[in-house]
């Protein structure tokens, strides 16, 4: 700030040094003697001026980049911090628009208020002094064409940010187009769909053009006016300024002054105008940052950690579904068919519905196809699961078999905390998932989805990654914990007189803080070092176990090499096989599988069905499968049909009297 103002005054000392100049050699020959002193010393003040100037951009300069990283930063950390349901409402397009173009644009909101500022000094310093040297003649001459200008000025201010942001808009719908397109290039292309595509990609770019020719025009539209206005006001100076000369009001050093000062008023007006129009497309585009940055921030929860804790350090892992309903519609009331309890025992399955006896359940269906039922409201729901229950204990296996959009997914969504369940309960051991902090939860999952992903890093990054993101994780929930404690101590000492010493509220909640803190710590160390202790024996171990050696052809070079976006560089079977590796090396306690080998050839799929059940071993262990050699690997079947669970039991007891579904599905030549 200091730059700009000395710099911006200096220039208004600048018109005053030239008018000395000029009066010095149309005045008496004894002046002449000290002109070059006077253009030494204005010399000397342009490089004052130049100097300060340069300072002036540089530290804004450096300021727009520090803005840039924090607000991409906190935007990039408050998007990943969003519950899934998020993504499924937001677009991935205007996503990466806000993190990019939307914060590259809010970034300038400091050049853009400094080039006002400057110029309304410039305006302002520029009038009084134009005004003080002027005649009234000439200063009356001027109100007109100045207010006129004024008044322009404000109005395009306001047009220009309505027009910005319709571009904007606009802009954002195309990319989004083209992102989701170049995303799917695969299916886009398999199915013929390049030129329709174009074709559909030309509209969104000819709306976009529009917008900006718009834009375009309104914004030469604004050029013209002032430079039409300006010039006149410069002419009109000029005339009448000679008029004056001739007439001995004024001498040719005071005019060409008052000209520099007229310039610098009118430039000034122009850019205080076009700084509030920038000014105006900066705010668009942070409102649009700001809806995302000022979402509800991530909190500590220490409830949620405490229990969290207790939950990580249990010994049992049983899963339990209790009478649990889901829809996918926004409406969480559920009627279910039957009670749903809070408190349920966790000794054995036939307590909670279903036997381990394998039987079928005769009640099925219901009127509404067992999908469907009415809310409050009376409209008609459809639910992807309804009333399940089942219960697999701890170290156990089970496979889910069903029809596609049997509900088969969404269990798994539901246990992964992707989508909370509308009503009933799951339970792991002891534990409701809904006290269980997400991250906490998720690190002992190890989800194997039908869809494989693999990030462009090389695959020995690959399986690190869970060690890695966990480790992450455990140190951003012990930098909230600090937060908080250095939050309250502040708070405590602001208000220390009004503190009591025997507080016990407060000392119970820090030492559950400290029992969480040191928990925190501990897994951090432990599964640090365990990264540190994986030894290049154990990768080739996990490469073998899930054939992937046979592609990482020497050995110690190719599993460096990144495997491209999504894994691009490998065939779909060598994908999947590094996507299982990936969630299997970091030994989990539950293991979800959906579909684990359907991208594997029948001899890739023999050696990792053996992978698979030496991994599975001592684990709970959920695999939904059409493949009947992964039947042969569990403890328990479970059969789900229109999102219900019509039979559950130990696997020789389930295949003994098959259900009407499970035979059908048997018999198919899937199996």
């Amino acid at each position: 700030m200091a730059c700009l103002l000395i710099s911006s005054l200096g220039q208004m000392l600048f018109p005053m040094c030239i008018s000395k100049i000029i009066n010095m050699y149309g005045g008496k020959e004894e002046s002449l003697k000290y002109v070059m002193s006077e253009v030494y010393k204005t010399a000397f003040l342009i490089l004052g001026i130049s100097t300060f100037s340069f300072c002036r951009i540089y530290f804004i300069e450096t300021s727009i980049e520090k803005i840039t990283r924090r607000l991409r930063k906190s935007l990039f950390e408050k998007i990943l911090n969003q519950n899934l349901s998020f993504f499924d409402k937001q677009k991935t397009g205007e996503l990466i628009t806000r993190l990019s173009n939307d914060i590259e644009v809010s970034s300038k909101i400091l050049i853009h208020l400094s080039f006002g500022i400057r110029n309304f000094i410039a305006a302002l310093i520029g009038g009084i002094c134009a005004l003080h040297i002027s005649p009234s003649k000439l200063f009356n001459s001027f109100l007109l064409p100045v207010s006129t200008a004024l008044l322009i000025g404000t109005s395009y201010g306001k047009y220009v940010k309505r027009i910005s942001i319709y571009k904007q808009e606009k802009l954002s719908e195309c990319i989004d187009f083209a992102s989701e397109k170049i995303h799917n290039i695969s299916n886009v292309r398999l199915l013929n769909g390049e030129s329709f595509e174009k074709r559909e990609f030309t509209k969104y770019l000819d709306e976009v053009y529009k917008a900006g020719t718009k834009y375009s025009f309104i914004k030469a539209g604004n050029h013209f006016l002032f430079f039409s206005i300006i010039s006149l006001f410069l002419l009109h100076l000029i005339n009448y300024g000679n008029y004056l000369i001739a007439n001995k009001f004024i001498n040719t050093g005071d005019l060409f002054s008052l000209i520099m000062y007229s310039l610098f008023c009118g430039s000034g007006i122009q850019g205080v105008m076009q700084s509030i129009g920038d000014l105006q497309k900066c705010i668009g585009s942070c409102s649009k940052v700001l809806q995302i940055i000022n979402l509800p921030k991530n909190e500590l929860n220490e409830y949620w950690l405490n229990d969290s804790i207790k939950f990580l350090r249990s010994d049992d892992y049983a899963i339990k579904f209790d009478n649990v309903s889901f829809s996918y519609d926004n409406n969480n009331n559920v009627n279910t068919v039957g009670s749903s309890t809070n408190q349920i025992s966790n000794s054995s399955g036939s307590n909670i519905g279903i036997s381990n006896s394998g039987s079928c359940n005769s009640d099925s269906s219901n009127s509404d196809g067992g999908l469907a039922s009415r809310g409050e409201n009376g409209a008609k729901k459809n639910y992807a699961l309804k009333n399940v229950s089942f219960y697999l204990p701890h170290n156990k296996s089970v496979a889910i078999v069903g029809k596609s959009g049997s509900g088969k997914t969404t269990i798994l969504n539901l246990l992964s905390k992707k989508n909370s369940v509308n009503s009933g309960n799951i339970l792991i051991g002891n534990f409701p998932i809904n006290n269980i902090n997400s991250s906490a939860l998720r690190s002992i999952l190890g989800i194997i989805t039908q869809n494989p992903f693999l990030f462009n890093i090389s695959v020995r990054s690959n399986l690190l990654y869970p060690y890695k993101a966990h480790v992450s994780m455990l140190k951003e929930q012990i930098k909230l914990i600090e937060e908080v404690n250095n939050k309250d101590t502040y708070t405590n000492k602001k208000n220390y007189s009004s503190v009591e010493k025997n507080d016990n509220s407060k000392e119970i909640i820090n030492d559950r803080r400290r029992e969480i803190y040191n928990f925190l710590s501990e897994q951090m160390r432990n599964t640090q070092k365990n990264i540190n202790n994986i030894t290049e024996d154990q990768l080739k171990s996990m490469y073998k176990d899930f054939n992937i050696h046979d592609f990482l052809i020497n050995y110690s070079k190719y599993d460096n090499i990144n495997v491209g976006v999504n894994g691009s560089f490998l065939s779909g079977g060598q994908k999947q096989r590094v996507y299982l590796a990936q969630n299997l090396f970091k030994n989990n306690k539950i293991l979800i599988f959906d579909e684990p080998t359907s991208s594997l050839d029948s001899l890739s799929e023999k050696i990792i069905n053996e992978a698979l059940l030496k991994h599975m071993k001592g684990k709970t262990t959920i695999i939904f499968t059409h493949r009947l050699d992964l039947l042969n690997f569990v403890d328990y079947i479970g059969v789900l049909n229109d999102g219900t669970m019509i039979q559950f039991g130990l696997r020789n007891n389930v295949l003994e009297k098959p259900c009407d579904i499970l035979r059908q599905i048997l018999n198919q030549n899937t199996y």
